[in-house]
């Protein structure tokens, strides 16, 4: 390759602004700039110098926002701070609420299943997917049926005494047993 071309393709550094070929290392950063191996330290002090790939600030301690920690992810480097949002971003969507497909307290365990083809859908999902689709009948939902009302309280009837029954003296009413 000629040099010409070697330092038009490398392009020009992020910092300085001069070309980055013939000869001279550079460093490529996760969101695509390049700097001169000299030019480093000073970029990375400045506004440019490697930012997030979920929120796009800078990486760098700037209480009470960030730790200036960081994590990477493929060529992206995330605050830590991000990393919640990162991977929601990044997870793949349930095919049933479009939701991502992770575990979210309160929400989602993040176990799912897969559709046929391919895709996922949450478990908690899963029933309503199969029923949409016209594949399976989901059981009732003991929640969503109406309520069974209480009984109506039982009649209190007072006690009867074998006199109120017109009993007396072993239940024959004439006194010679046979009850006539």
């Amino acid at each position: 390759m000629h040099a010409a071309c070697a330092v038009e393709r490398a392009g020009k550094c992020s910092h300085c602004d001069k070309p980055l070929g013939g000869g001279g290392g550079y460093v490529q950063f996760s969101d695509g700039n390049k700097v001169h191996e000299d030019c480093k330290a000073a970029y990375l002090e400045t506004d440019d110098a490697l930012k997030c790939g979920h929120c796009k600030k800078q990486i760098k301690k700037d209480p009470p926002q960030f730790s200036g920690k960081f994590f990477q992810s493929g060529a992206y480097k995330i605050h830590a701070e991000c990393g919640d949002g990162w991977a929601e971003a990044q997870a793949d969507k349930c095919r049933h609420c479009n939701g991502p497909v992770l575990p979210i307290p309160g929400r989602f365990k993040g176990s799912f299943k897969r559709d046929a083809e391919g895709g996922k859908v949450h478990s908690e999902c899963w029933p309503d997917y199969q029923f949409k689709k016209g594949g399976w009948t989901p059981p009732p939902d003991p929640a969503a049926q109406a309520p069974v009302p209480a009984p109506a309280p039982a009649e209190v009837v007072p006690e009867l005494s074998e006199a109120d029954w017109g009993i007396t003296d072993g239940g024959a009413a004439d006194g010679d047993g046979d009850g006539e």
